[in-house]
């Protein structure tokens, strides 16, 4: 009988789960889970930064828990071994999370227990690399740098864990463990610290007063997975302390906590570890004016109270919807111009799956067609589509779904989709049958259109003014004897170049026209990236009704009624296109309610008749305002025919 000889490469396993990651930071995400399950109630977290030119980044983890047995120091020390039990309340189990550390140039960890004399010490040199099968045991040297930190917290007569991670080996330790903005905000989404419970409450005082009180903590869910909060402390290199997150050396304007200032006020002595868990939802609000309520753009509701979030489902939802005044104001730490920040409010709002009541991959396709589902099912007509999610923070939570290797992603989320979507829709359903709660979305997409088309409009000015500038400096103009007035073209004139397939063809068209004709507008800037296509100088002025020196041009492959033209009118001039399909209603965007009339021009106003199709519309002020539509297939010997018969 013959035998295949098994090949296992540990050293390629171990190097794959250490950078099996998207974020340095989550080393600290497994550094608390772990500590959880351990029994912690604080940790301490610091980064420093060594010396040039190789500024090798150290990291220090300790924990006030149960500490590690032998037979945890092997599992640790281990691949794919794990003393947990699968199921139960602890977050981990399979052993994978640990070897985050082990992209280290040097490893240690201590540890004592219940009833052990000493803090016991065991290090690797470059782990991800060795191939020893034992680790050395000894007592911690009292010179070591980790006895020197649990003596100054105040831990070396109690039990628990110790890491020190010297010279992390992750590209991005530097960006993400220098930032003590960073480490909070990551910490607040994506760990136990940001547990999603707090999001059923109004308030965040309401939760703390729940969680600290032990009032009705059962009922939220304690079976899936225990409510328990940790004080970390933490010290970013530089720093001269330990501070529990949201208590750095910051300045009161970008404090991390500032939305939630009294809150946090309160429990700053007490118990600062407490204000800073949960996850940080805007508290919910409504302004009063007189004896009315009034829902603006600082509005913040909770579409699932505690009684919808404690029902029997295994699913359990956390629904909530924001004005952006309320967002900017309440999540400092968001990107908004022009003001620099750690995430940018796209990325993290809208639907999120979670296990354990931590965010863990976001998912907003299934909110999408939750959304859509929503509008199915009240039967009233919105003036905006919801494909927006970024005023939407919803979390669904399910023990059941299954954490890939690294803890990012789902394993099984396909099996339960129809089923998350289907509760999601019946939530948001409800509320949109209120007529208040409604008209008040239709505003929040109002103001997202709003801000959009001012921004296109002041972009594309800008960009006129950028180009008048130029002018003015340099004296260029169109001198009209140069070059041929444009014409219908003949088989002999024809330029024999193939049918434009797209709209950069049309462009290339256009600018083959220009350096052999006079047309009448010459592009002199074009950038699709900074909103509508071109800025061009007007060089036939009886194309538009009043004088103008430089135009807004958006090319089109085809033109047609129905068809969005996905930019706003007002940021316009003109339209120059290869063909027009069809006439009628043509919007503005998918999302925007204005919608103009593309239609046939009486009598075209150029010589050419170039210009045979217009777009009217009602400007902000109400006054209609004509964008001119080129058509540059009536230009070529093929359309004459057809041109010649429709005047």
């Amino acid at each position: 009988m013959a035998f295949i000889k098994r090949k296992i490469d540990q050293r390629n396993l171990v190097r794959e789960l250490a950078n099996n990651k998207v974020d340095a930071l989550e080393l600290i995400r497994e550094a608390l889970s772990n500590a959880r399950d351990h029994g912690a109630s604080s940790v301490w977290i610091r980064t420093t930064r060594g010396a040039p030119p190789t500024l090798p980044l150290d990291v220090v983890i300790l924990n006030d828990g149960e500490g590690m047995t032998e037979a945890q120091l092997e599992a640790f020390w281990g691949v794919s071994t794990s003393v947990k039990p699968p199921g139960g309340s602890a977050i981990g189990y399979k052993g994978h999370g640990t070897k985050l550390y082990f992209a280290a140039r040097r490893l240690s960890v201590a540890s004592r227990v219940q009833g052990a004399a000493d803090w016991t010490l065991t290090t690797l040199d470059n782990p991800l690399e060795s191939d020893s099968t034992q680790v050395e045991q000894i007592p911690l040297p009292a010179q070591h740098l980790l006895y020197k930190e649990l003596e100054q917290v105040g831990l070396l007569s109690h039990k628990g864990v110790a890491v020190l991670v010297e010279g992390c080996q992750f590209p991005d330790a530097a960006a993400r463990f220098m930032s003590r903005r960073a480490i909070e905000t990551y910490c607040d989404w994506f760990t136990v610290i940001g547990d999603i419970r707090s999001g059923v409450f109004r308030s965040r005082s309401e939760f703390h007063d729940t969680v600290h009180n032990k009032k009705d903590l059962p009922r939220l869910r304690q079976h899936e997975s225990p409510l328990i909060p940790l004080t970390v402390n933490l010290r970013v290199n530089g720093e001269d302390a330990y501070r529990p997150l949201g208590f750095g050396p910051i300045k009161p304007a970008a404090d991390f906590m500032l939305a939630w200032k009294e809150d946090k006020e309160r429990w700053a002595k007490e118990s600062p570890g407490l204000a800073a868990f949960g996850h940080r939802f805007a508290d919910h609000h409504e302004a009063e004016r007189g004896a009315v309520r009034v829902r603006d753009d600082l509005t913040a509701l909770c579409l699932t109270p505690v009684e919808h979030f404690m029902d029997d489902s295994p699913y359990a939802l956390v629904i909530r919807v924001e004005g952006q005044r309320r967002q900017l104001n309440s999540y400092l730490e968001g990107s908004r111009q022009p003001v620099g920040g750690e995430y940018d409010f796209d990325e993290r709002f809208g639907l999120w799956l979670c296990k354990d009541f931590v965010p863990i991959v976001q998912r907003n396709d299934l909110l999408q067609t939750a959304l859509t589902r929503a509008t199915e099912k009240v039967k009233k007509r919105l003036r905006f589509d919801l494909s927006r999610t970024r005023f939407w923070q919803v979390f669904v939570n399910h023990q059941a779904l299954v954490l890939t290797a690294n803890r990012n992603g789902m394993a099984n989320v396909r099996e339960h989709e129809e089923k998350i979507v289907s509760l999601v829709a019946d939530r948001i359903a409800e509320a949109l049958k209120e007529d208040a709660f409604r008209e008040w979305i239709e505003n929040l997409q109002a103001a997202v259109v709003h801000g959009r088309r001012s921004k296109e409009i002041e972009a594309m000015n800008d960009r006129v003014d950028a180009v008048t500038q130029w002018f003015k400096k340099s004296g260029s103009d169109v001198d009209p004897a140069q070059v041929k007035v444009l014409e219908l073209l003949d088989e002999e004139a024809s330029l024999r170049l193939p049918k434009p397939t797209n709209e950069q063809e049309v462009f290339l068209l256009y600018m083959v026209l220009t350096g052999r004709y006079r047309v009448p507008l010459r592009v002199i800037e074009y950038e699709t990236r900074l909103g509508v296509d071109a800025i061009a100088q007007v060089v036939d002025t009886k194309l538009f009704d009043s004088p103008k020196a430089n135009a807004r041009v958006e090319f089109k492959l085809s033109m047609q009624g129905n068809r969005a033209v996905n930019h706003f009118f007002d940021a316009i001039d003109a339209f120059i296109c290869w063909s027009v399909s069809s006439t009628g209603e043509l919007p503005e965007a998918g999302d925007a309610p204005r919608s103009g009339t593309l239609r046939k021009r009486a009598k075209p106003l150029l010589d050419s008749g170039l210009d045979a199709y217009e777009v009217e519309y009602d400007d902000p002020k109400g006054q209609k305002r004509k964008l001119p539509v080129l058509v540059l297939d009536r230009l070529f010997a093929s359309q004459k025919k057809a041109t010649k018969k429709e005047k």
